[in-house]
């Protein structure tokens, strides 16, 4: 006859530390802000950002990641337009040239109107 098996000791749940507590940086939407130039920005990055402002009409357009994604990458798969135009909004979002409206809608700020009006 077999013996019964004995559970094994459950060992104690390890407490996970965020990035926040470690000090590293986060990554994504909630990072710190960081200090972004017009001139500083890459060329997705002033593609998406020159879109939001209404291309120099200086209409504060609110638009969609796939908006945005259909609009500047073009040539694009539709995968790889959307991964470059949430890419590009993070960091303008970082740089507080863009803010997100709501869920998934962004639009120019009016301090990244000013400096594009300085840059000009």
């Amino acid at each position: 006859m077999a013996t019964p098996r004995k559970k094994a000791a459950k060992k104690p749940a390890k407490k996970r530390t965020t990035k926040a507590r470690k000090k590293e940086p986060t990554s994504g939407q909630s990072a710190p802000p960081i200090e972004l130039s017009v001139d500083g920005l890459n060329s997705k990055e002033a593609k998406v950002f020159h879109l939001l402002n209404g291309e120099g009409a200086g209409v504060r357009t609110i638009m969609t990641i796939a908006e945005i994604a259909g609009t500047c990458f073009k040539s694009k798969a539709k995968k790889q337009a959307n991964s470059w135009a949430r890419n590009s909004l993070r960091r303008l979002v970082q740089g507080g040239l863009v803010e997100k409206v709501e869920r998934g809608k962004y639009r120019v700020t009016d301090a990244g109107r000013k400096k594009l009006a300085r840059a000009a």
